[in-house]
């Protein structure tokens, strides 16, 4: 995997990514969002490493403004605010790049990398707007329901939709009415910081 990640610095960079920590690299596409590519590792029988790269967007000022409703510190670059595997952006077809050894690293470099380029980067400048962001994480496309329910509140405001963002959130503290796990208290506390800095 490192020899993977070692090979995709190059071609990556030419398309204006920088790498991060481990498997991760961005590339800015404003002031205030970069594009996301990470690249996801499974394991198969025989000692094959399949490789399933998600392409997102993120929007630091949302990222920020859900860390302080939680009461958290702001990390620069996890999680994606919105996200989705780049096999899906391929016409519809399941892709995942396959390394039996260490010979596959550069074709498997060079298929992400013009996988990234033809779809990856499409999908990354189209989800720039608030408005686009709002669509996208309406329909799903975020690494957790969770994740999403803090996320989508934050791109309403952010898109001038104050009172739907209001609505949303008081829907889902409706939803995760009873629960006591770790996930609903953690939305509460988000919906409180929230609506106190709203």
């Amino acid at each position: 995997m490192r020899a993977l990640v070692a090979a995709l610095v190059e071609p990556l960079c030419e398309l204006g990514f920088r790498k991060r920590s481990g498997e991760m690299f961005m590339c800015v596409l404003t002031d205030d969002v970069v594009g996301w590519l990470g690249l996801n590792v499974g394991h198969r029988s025989g000692g094959v490493l399949e490789v399933y790269p998600v392409v997102g967007v993120r929007h630091q000022g949302i990222e920020r403004v859900v860390a302080e409703a939680l009461g958290e510190r702001f990390h620069p670059s996890v999680p994606p605010t919105v996200s989705v595997p780049l096999s899906g952006l391929m016409e519809g077809r399941y892709c995942a790049w396959q390394l039996a050894d260490v010979t596959e690293v550069a074709a498997a470099a060079a298929g992400i990398s013009s996988a990234v380029a033809a779809a990856g980067l499409e999908f990354m400048r189209s989800h720039v707007d608030p408005h686009a962001l709002v669509a996208a994480l309406e329909a799903g496309l975020s690494a957790t329901p969770e994740q999403r329910a803090m996320r989508l509140p934050v791109a309403l405001e952010l898109a001038g939709e104050t009172a739907r963002a209001i609505a949303v959130t008081g829907a889902e503290l409706d939803r995760l009415d009873g629960r006591v796990d770790a996930a609903a208290e953690r939305f509460r506390r988000f919906a409180i910081g929230f609506s106190s800095a709203s």
